[in-house]
């Protein structure tokens, strides 16, 4: 009896060991790491797509499918795939827009909501959707830029108001083109460092001149043909010739140092009265401005083509002055 006794409390004690080992807590590093592996991974399909720190009545207001009634017609979306169709639409519109400002403002809305349609779902899409944050950085650069540009041109000086008021503005050059216009041009007083830009018949014209005060005098082989006023041009012809040879060396080849382009010949004297003052623009610098804003570009030669009619119908119009005046006296 005795030696059951033994063997039962024995049993006992065994077992009584054998609980306590099956109850003895790990180590804190092992129990934290017992509870991260079994957190239960989320079972609602919102996936990667919730985030780390993305609130969760963010996504379900984003995916939850809305019933929408359109006359007949009922549709059920959620505001994800909504923001996805106002994207596209909004892109399409901005291939249509002119306007650079506009253009860009419409593009960087539609990244955005792509952008939205690619995010709250199951699982992302990462790869457009790290190529829409570079259109988006790229389309808001390009918004601050014209923005600042826009800023600095809403005051001019009172003589290039004047200027752009009376000659550019009716061409249809934006006031920041303008802006950019006068950046590279240079202002001369007449006999002050002017011969550069002179026109000497038969000799290289690499300067395009605008009289903004005074006149000068047109002379070809000896004689007088034509007299320039203020508002007026000269260099146009030698200019337009150099923007074909331009644009002829730029299909046939890489132009290259812009320099080394042999220039027009002037067809004429120009003959700079006193207290004549001119607007300088080099030809090298003015192409190059041009070929980067392709709006500058047609507006301004707009300008110049509005100069070259005025001309040619006070050519035109001046034997019959002359034979008018001759009939008078």
């Amino acid at each position: 009896m005795n030696g059951l006794r033994m063997i039962q409390s024995s049993f006992e004690s065994r077992k009584y060991l054998m609980r306590s080992c099956l109850n003895l807590q790990p180590p804190r590093r092992f129990r934290v790491k017992r509870r991260c592996l079994t957190t239960k991974p989320p079972t609602d399909g919102v996936g990667a797509a919730s985030g780390k720190n993305q609130s969760r009545w963010l996504y379900d207001l984003m995916v939850k499918k809305r019933s929408l009634s359109f006359h007949k017609f009922e549709f059920n979306i959620s505001f994800s795939e909504l923001a996805g169709h106002a994207g596209f639409v909004v892109l399409a519109k901005s291939y249509l827009e002119s306007e650079p400002l506009v253009l860009r403002q419409l593009a960087l809305g539609a990244f955005f909501g792509l952008s939205a349609f690619q995010y709250f779902r199951p699982q992302p899409l990462w790869l457009p959707l790290r190529w829409n944050a570079a259109f988006i950085s790229i389309n808001l650069g390009m918004i601050l830029l014209i923005l600042k540009d826009r800023k600095e041109a809403e005051h001019f000086p009172d003589w290039e108001e004047e200027i752009y008021q009376e000659l550019f503005m009716p061409n249809g050059v934006s006031r920041p083109d303008f802006l950019n216009l006068m950046k590279i041009a240079t202002r001369y007083e007449a006999g002050v460092g002017c011969d550069g830009c002179l026109a000497k018949q038969n000799q290289e014209q690499s300067k395009l001149c605008l009289i903004t005060r005074g006149g000068a005098d047109v002379i070809r082989d000896g004689k007088q043909i034509a007299s320039l006023q203020k508002y007026q041009f000269f260099g146009e012809m030698s200019y337009i010739a150099y923007r074909q040879t331009m644009s002829a060396r730029m299909i046939d080849s890489d132009p290259g140092d812009l320099s080394d382009v042999p220039k027009p010949k002037a067809t004429a004297d120009i003959v700079i009265k006193s207290n004549t003052e001119l607007i300088v623009w080099n030809f090298d610098e003015l192409y190059t401005l041009n070929a980067s804003r392709p709006t500058l570009r047609n507006t301004f030669l707009t300008s110049i083509a509005h100069d070259l009619i005025d001309k040619l119908v006070a050519e035109k119009l001046q034997p019959t002055r002359t034979k008018f005046n001759q009939n008078q006296t």
